[in-house]
């Protein structure tokens, strides 16, 4: 098949461009989906009666459900087909039954709560940000190489694999060699392969810079000890749900979509924007100046980011629910105002020097860091 892999000992079939399972179910679904698939209903049809053709798969979810789908609980190989494995999974380290947890998470607010819910852990660090010269300590394996079958929903889980490229211990020792690594440096751009980061320059951006406390920016807030930004964070997200309403054809029309897909002012785009958020990455903005990228907001941007702070503090203890009362769905419709706001002005930032007085390009440049540098 050109479009699939079919592994049969897990009884799924892979899309070889997206490199992840899909259900026979939902095949017509995966390929209408632009700009990615979006082939037509013949050929949708063709792949499925192919597919149908197969047996011993699972067909559905209701079948997901029923059998004991077979993943990998102990270290294997990475399996063919699947998205190249990640390389920053965190490890559950509790054993029962003298075997290690299988859990693994790319987070630490998920593993955090699997620690508390599973296994009874207490953090035992108070509530608030930690002092710069506070040492944390770390429960959790880090650097856990994983894949997953499934992008959402059942079976959707990380599983560790085996890790084949791991180097040779450093002549100077782990902890030295583990300390000159953390503060990133300019690399000679004349020697850089990737193409890409020799135009963007991250590495400038972010020189001198520490990459742990660097990569803590891009992680989920914890909701036991950062309400504020958590607040914030589902706030942006039920903006972005709107968004994602409003950015279709029926609403603002194709010439719209085509507009704001274009590269170049006044040129129509060569497709039509499509807006398809999955796992979506949150960047704290609240960290030490000196601890982060140096990005400037503008008086707009401050004054903005001022507001929505205050609209989140006013917020504390709302619960958000289904039935709420006229002054509580005022008062969210007021946060995410704010939200809203504060996005346009980051958005709305006129570059005339260095890109990365961006909030959002420097937020991008923490993103570039590779996985497993540290």
């Amino acid at each position: 098949m050109d479009q699939f892999i079919h592994l049969p000992e897990f009884r799924v079939i892979i899309c070889k461009k997206c490199q992840f399972a899909v259900l026979p179910s939902e095949i017509d679904a995966h390929f209408t989906r632009e700009p990615v698939h979006g082939l037509s209903k013949e050929s949708r049809k063709r792949i499925f009666e192919k597919v149908a053709k197969i047996e011993g798969l699972i067909r559905n979810k209701y079948m997901l459900g029923q059998v004991e789908f077979k993943y990998q609980h102990r270290n294997t190989e990475a399996i063919p087909g699947l998205e190249e494995p990640k390389t920053d999974g965190l490890g559950c380290t509790f054993e029962k039954d003298g075997e290690k947890c299988p859990f693994v998470s790319r987070f630490e607010q998920p593993i955090r709560e699997h620690y508390r819910d599973v296994h009874g852990w207490v953090n035992p660090r108070r509530k608030g940000r930690p002092k710069r010269d506070s040492k944390k300590e770390v429960l959790w394996e880090k650097g856990v190489h994983c894949q997953r079958f499934f992008t959402h929903g059942l079976h959707s889980n990380l599983f560790r694999v085996e890790d084949k490229k791991k180097p040779a211990p450093s002549p100077e020792g782990p902890e030295v060699n583990r300390e000159v690594k953390k503060k990133i440096e300019v690399s000679d751009k004349s020697q850089e392969p990737n193409l890409w980061l020799r135009r963007v320059k991250f590495d400038e951006n972010l020189r001198g810079l520490d990459r742990d406390k660097l990569r803590a920016l891009i992680e989920p807030v914890d909701a036991q000890e950062e309400e504020e930004l958590v607040i914030i964070h589902q706030s942006f997200d039920r903006v972005m749900d709107e968004c994602q309403k409003h950015v279709v054809e029926e609403v603002v029309g194709e010439a719209a979509l085509f507009r704001v897909n274009a590269t170049e002012y006044g040129k129509r785009g060569e497709n039509p924007f499509y807006m398809d958020l999955k796992d979506r990455t949150h960047l704290k903005l609240d960290w030490e100046k000196e601890e982060r990228p140096p990005y400037r907001f503008t008086q707009g941007q401050g004054k903005a980011f001022v507001k929505l702070m205050q609209k989140a503090e006013d917020f504390e203890g709302v619960e958000v629910k289904e039935e709420l009362s006229r002054e509580e769905r005022e008062q969210i419709e007021e946060l995410d105002r704010a939200c809203l706001r504060f996005c346009i002005e980051l958005l709305d930032h006129r570059l005339v020097g260095n890109p990365y007085d961006s909030a959002i390009i420097s937020g991008l440049s923490i993103l570039g860091i590779r996985p497993g540098e540290t």
